[in-house]
């Protein structure tokens, strides 16, 4: 199953280079043509970046900027749990039902 997947993500891969005019290019690899969209060699998301609540708080100030009323909460003293959970449904249902 673990080759399945590794063979899966090469043919997307594949499929992708092909719909983007690199078997006509002449180009040699992956590397090579997709060199235009991105300018390291590794993956990067937004976690390596900044840490989440600085997303959170960009994201809230951006809806709000864009005229949408957005509110967030942060468990403190807790990571990915049910006390998480509990809370920010607690405080959901605060909003909801004003």
């Amino acid at each position: 199953m673990k080759y399945l997947f590794k063979f899966s993500l090469c043919a997307l891969a594949f499929a992708m280079s092909a719909n983007n005019g690199f078997a006509q290019s002449g180009e040699t690899g992956l590397k090579d043509a997709y060199k235009d969209y991105f300018s390291i060699d590794v993956a990067v998301n937004m976690r390596n970046i900044a840490n989440p609540e600085q997303i959170a708080i960009k994201a809230v100030n951006d809806l709000k900027a864009a005229g949408f009323k957005a509110t967030w909460f942060v468990s403190p003293d807790t990571a990915h749990e049910f006390q998480t959970w509990r809370r920010s449904l607690y405080h959901m249902a605060q909003l909801l039902f004003k």
